[in-house]
């Protein structure tokens, strides 16, 4: 019993993970539960989780978050602060610049639909507890968008970033979740 207590008393939950005032984050992607309790026992305060597009409203106006919510919900109530990427075209998009045959690099034909999923995902996650959004995953790697820095810029990112204002003006945009090769300085500039 002497030695149950000892070893109680040296127990300490995990620290903090910070760096000055900087949390200490990690990417998760898709939030399951055994990545969110690695977060938690290293001691990281944020998680990015991916929210892409296609797997949230598989076709027009029809949204599927039960998977998304349950890692958001699991995050947020382990303590952590979560920042979701909102990426990816849906093959129902009206689209241009497929040169792989997938969808979800492609460029919407106009920012309208675009938008219109993140005031939807926005106001949808921002009840949740989310207040941190990025525009885009890597969009200047092909295989994440097939479209020249102007095609994001004025289709994703300026009404993106609106969207997100619009929805929820307490909130922010990050990024650009850039790769650190090909044409990060382009999209930086």
């Amino acid at each position: 019993l002497i030695l149950l207590v000892a070893m109680v008393g040296l127990w300490s939950p995990p620290a903090r993970g910070a760096l000055g005032d900087n949390a200490v984050g990690m990417n998760v992607h898709d939030g399951r539960e055994p990545f969110i309790d690695a977060a938690v026992n290293l001691g990281v305060t944020w998680v990015r989780m991916d929210a892409n597009w296609f797997a949230l409203e598989p076709s027009d106006g029809s949204y599927n978050w039960t998977a998304l919510d349950a890692a958001v919900n699991d995050a947020v109530a382990a303590g952590l602060d979560v920042y979701l990427t909102l990426a990816y075209t849906p093959s129902w998009v009206p689209r241009s610049g497929d040169t792989d045959g997938r969808s979800e690099n492609d460029v919407p034909n106009t920012s309208t639909e675009w938008a219109d999923f993140v005031t939807d995902a926005v106001t949808h996650y921002s009840a949740l507890g989310v207040t941190h959004f990025g525009i885009w995953n890597e969009p200047n790697l092909t295989g994440f968008w097939e479209g020249t820095v102007n095609d994001y810029v004025n289709i994703i990112l300026v009404p993106g970033a609106a969207a997100v204002r619009s929805a929820c003006p307490s909130c922010l945009v990050l990024g650009p979740d850039l790769a650190h090769v090909g044409d990060a300085d382009d999209y930086l500039e």
